[in-house]
């Protein structure tokens, strides 16, 4: 990882009246605040013997925005009908400024006339150096010390850069360079000047801590904006001697600019300033989360296993999942009767093998694997084997989301929920039985035969709550069963944001997908999905929980881990620009039936540094039936190049290939690029 560089009703009785007093009352002094006055020194004005200042009048609310100015002394302070005011004598009075169309509105300011004017302003600093952030605190010396307004005003010739305040406390903004300058306001137009130079300040990495085999959370000691190209990571296998630049950032999420999610195609060992991850990880695939859980120690899965006595069984279970260091070690604790295990050589997977003897309920099997680096993760089988006379289910717990009119298109007796159900006669069987019953189902539903919960009035909704059903039915050899099945609904929360490219470009008709891990036994998945509208907009009701999320293609978004546990606001920016390739060739119109397959072959461009971008062929319709060829793919700014492949047609009477001319292009922000095809004759 490289170092991140610097960047009121009123009452019904006889006080009636007194209350509408009131308010009229009010309503003459809101017209009298019409008219707002300043000096340069504030709200009073302050001025030297001999000296002249001009007052700032702004008019509200009024067409005529034209005043006059009386002195109500004119041997202490003169006022023209310009509003300069001069100071003639050491004293005090007021100037009245009165509109003239409507002499009632008017605003009093008080004056101070000095005996002497300001000769000299000296600063404390001249020059000063501060870092974004930092606080400077200017002190004026006046000269002469006595019988002088000490009133002094503060400008920045730079806001952007350096603020300051009415009391001369400067504050740093951001990187740059400004002026400050400190001028009296008696009218002796003296002034100094502070120059300010800021710094930015250096952002370090406080902690790297890989959250998965594609993920890392980058910690900053404070926030700040970066890009995906502030960030360098340098990897290398165990044998390797060398760091290498090797992989290419797929997405870079963050939600306060202090923690960052760097994804990558695949971590191996990954070093930072003197932070070491010498681990080898396991692979991840969206919405496992397995990767995080055998980092944090959750390093084991169950699995329910449903069969007969007599039946043979035979299944491997691999690791390579779950763990991509080499096993050293596989142990498989006791197992059912007339079952064995059976190891590979290389230890990669063992083989679980047998015919079941006798029935057993919810019978335990641990298969250990230890890897190279004595990690170990475990498996844990339970078996559920029945016989002629005995029949064992199990319902799987379920959570899920209640259903609320109007949020999908749902008719009555739609299906809203499945229970799913194992069954030690062959597995699982859940629809082919029949003659389904149900107690304590959810309002506004019942069950079908087939044992499918069904929404009775689509007008109305269902509440949320935990529901323990029980369920009844009859296998299709002919025998009954009850079980019971625990059914969660929830309200869930919302989620919602917009998804753009780098240039804030909307991603239309793009789908996200969220998915998580619910239940760690057979390895249950919440799935959902949102579709953006034209402007990249998108809505989605969840369960609370960690999710991945995740764009239809890849390459537009992915993010590990987010934990949804309230109403949350998500926008996506991805760090891919949408690339359409043109040709006049791509713009022929065909017939849906004609179309078998339209592919690049290759299916890929590459970078600069020869990583891979796939490419996407596709359709997009015209009409009912009547379809345009699509190539796209999306990719960061950058040069690249096309592969090797083909562009290969069968939409035409003949089938046609076509070579890519263009080797290279440019991409800086979504739109076409235009390519040339050559037709390679087919043999």
């Amino acid at each position: 990882m490289k170092k991140i560089k610097g960047k009121k009703k009123i009452l019904v009785t006889l006080s009636m009246m007194l209350v509408m007093a009131g308010a009229f009352t009010t309503k003459v002094e809101a017209k009298l605040n019409k008219i707002k006055v300043t000096a340069p020194s504030g709200k009073t004005v302050r001025v030297a013997k001999g000296k002249k200042v001009k007052l700032k009048t702004t008019v509200k609310k009024l067409k005529n925005k034209n005043v006059k100015f009386k002195s109500n002394n004119p041997k202490i302070a003169r006022v023209t009908a310009k509003g300069i005011v001069k100071g003639l004598e050491n004293g005090k009075t007021k100037i009245v400024v009165s509109s003239k169309s409507n002499p009632k509105i008017k605003k009093i300011i008080k004056v101070v006339v000095y005996k002497k004017a300001v000769k000299k302003i000296k600063l404390n600093k001249t020059k000063v150096g501060l870092t974004s952030g930092q606080q400077f605190k200017l002190v004026a010396k006046i000269s002469p010390k006595k019988n002088v307004s000490k009133v002094l005003s503060y400008k920045s010739s730079n806001k952007k850069v350096v603020t300051v305040s009415k009391k001369g406390i400067i504050k740093a903004v951001v990187a740059g360079t400004a002026k400050i300058k400190v001028m009296s306001t008696d009218g002796s137009k003296k002034k100094a000047t502070c120059k300010v130079r800021v710094k930015e300040v250096p952002v370090e990495i406080k902690s790297v801590k890989v959250e998965s085999a594609f993920s890392l959370e980058v910690e900053l000691d404070k926030a700040k904006a970066l890009s995906y190209e502030d960030f360098t990571i340098l990897c290398k296998q165990p044998d390797d001697k060398e760091y290498k630049d090797i992989f290419d950032i797929t997405s870079l999420n963050t939600m306060d600019n202090i923690h960052y999610e760097v994804l990558v195609n695949n971590l191996g060992e990954v070093k930072e300033k003197d932070i070491y991850v010498d681990k080898i990880y396991c692979r991840n695939f969206l919405g496992a989360n397995h990767t995080k859980n055998y980092l944090e120690g959750i390093n084991s899965r169950s699995v329910d296993l449903f069969d007969e006595v007599g039946q043979q069984f035979s299944y491997k279970e691999y690791f390579d999942e779950f763990i991509t260091a080499e096993i050293k070690k596989i142990t498989v604790s006791e197992l059912p009767k007339g079952l064995t295990a059976a190891y590979a050589e290389d230890n990669s997977y063992v083989e679980i093998k047998g015919t079941f003897a006798e029935k057993t309920y919810e019978y335990k099997t641990v298969i250990s694997a230890i890897d190279i680096y004595d990690k170990e993760y475990l498996v844990n089988y339970y078996f559920y084997i029945g016989d002629e006379d005995t029949l064992y289910v199990k319902a799987r717990e379920c959570k899920t989301l209640t259903y609320i009119p109007g949020e999908r298109k749902m008719n009555d007796r739609d299906i809203l929920y499945i229970p799913y159900i194992d069954f030690s006669e062959n597995g699982y069987y859940t629809n082919k039985c029949e003659y389904y019953k149900a107690e304590g189902l959810p309002n506004n539903t019942y069950i079908n035969d087939f044992g499918y919960i069904c929404l009775k009035d689509a007008s109305k909704p269902v509440k949320a709550g935990e529901y323990n059903i029980t369920l009844s039915a009859t296998t299709p050899t002919g025998k009954n069963f009850t079980t019971k099945y625990k059914l969660t609904l929830v309200d869930g929360i919302l989620v919602k944001g917009r998804l753009t490219d780098p240039a804030g470009k909307s991603y239309g008709n793009e789908i996200i997908n969220f998915r998580s891990k619910i239940d760690d036994v057979n390895l249950y998945y919440y799935e959902a999905e949102a579709k953006t509208d034209e402007n990249g907009n998108y809505q989605i009701r969840l369960i609370p929980g960690i999710y991945d999320v995740y764009s239809n293609n890849k390459n537009i978004y992915n993010s590990y881990c987010v934990d949804f546990t309230k109403d949350t606001t998500l926008n996506i920016k991805s760090l891919y620009y949408k690339i359409l390739f043109v040709n006049p060739i791509l713009d022929i119109v065909v017939d849906f039936s004609n179309i078998r397959y339209f592919d690049y072959d290759d299916n890929r461009v590459y970078d600069t540094k020869g990583r891979a971008n796939m490419v996407i062929s596709s359709y997009e319709r015209q009409n009912d039936d009547k379809f345009k060829f699509i190539l796209l793919t999306y990719l960061k700014k950058g040069t690249y190049n096309f592969g090797e492949g083909l562009l290969n047609f069968n939409g035409f009477k003949e089938p046609e290939r076509y070579k890519v001319l263009t080797k290279q292009f440019t991409i800086s922000e979504s739109g076409e690029v235009k390519i040339d095809l050559e037709k390679v004759e087919n043999n």
